[in-house]
């Protein structure tokens, strides 16, 4: 068995939890195997998350708590019931179409989905 895994199997068993398990049987196997110097892993690993792109995830989380908080997420999926709630299959029309709309406002699609969430409103009592 290898360092890697042999380290990851020893933390697990001593009660380690699996992200920290996983770090440290990474950080031996380093420290065993390579002759890389730790200070140049962890001038990688930080320059791995000095991502500009990054900085969106947190905005998107919080134009999605302000738009639930000001009721604009309810308002939204209530109008979309009222266009498309009535055809087969319309609470996941209603989905479909809040996602829609919320991707266009806040320009990305991906976003939609968590901050969306599940609002209160009349698709709760279909559902």
């Amino acid at each position: 068995m290898s360092v890697l895994a042999l380290g990851f199997v020893a933390s697990l068993a001593i009660g380690v939890p699996v992200a920290l398990a996983m770090g440290a049987s990474a950080i031996l196997y380093l420290l065993i195997r390579t002759d890389i110097p730790l200070a140049v892993v962890a001038q990688r690993l930080f320059t791995g998350t000095d991502n500009f792109v990054l900085i969106a995830l947190p905005l998107f989380i919080l134009a999605g708590n302000l738009m639930t908080v000001g009721r604009l997420s309810e308002l939204l999926v209530e109008f979309v019931h009222a266009l498309v709630g009535h055809f087969r299959g319309g609470l996941a029309q209603v989905n479909t179409v809040q996602s829609m709309i919320f991707g266009g406002i806040s320009g990305s699609a991906v976003a939609a989905r968590p901050a969306s969430g599940r609002p209160r409103s009349r698709c709760d009592a279909i559902a």
